[in-house]
């Protein structure tokens, strides 16, 4: 994600997102975690870096592995391959299952696959 691309339309919520809002939505969705307040210490600092990330891309570039990639429909799904890839390259984070991992006390730590 680039701060150049942002506040940018998102289909999914209908209406034209700041970054900040964009930064919560992955905080909220992908890491099933708590929003930042879009003034804060932490929020600024996530825009200052992703500012820093960015003073090289030209305006109106999109920088590459940006958005969704081309799934090629000829090739055929492989559950027993997906495994071993899973169980090889995801699961030390995600756990065996999806699970993520949690701390000690049983609260969410990171990386679930669970969806909400």
């Amino acid at each position: 994600m680039v701060k150049r691309l942002f506040s940018v339309y998102r289909s999914r919520d209908a209406r034209v997102n700041s970054l900040q809002e964009r930064v919560n939505g992955c905080f909220q969705r992908s890491m099933n975690g708590t929003p930042l307040d879009l003034d804060s210490v932490e929020m600024n600092a996530f825009i200052s870096y992703m500012t820093w990330l960015s003073q090289d891309i030209p305006i109106g570039v999109l920088p590459e592995g940006r958005g969704f990639v081309k799934v090629d429909n000829a090739l055929t799904p492989d559950p027993v391959k997906g495994k071993e890839i899973f169980a090889k390259t995801c699961s030390t984070c995600h756990g065996k299952n999806g699970e993520g991992q949690y701390n000690d006390d049983g609260t969410y730590s990171r990386y679930t696959l669970k969806m909400s």
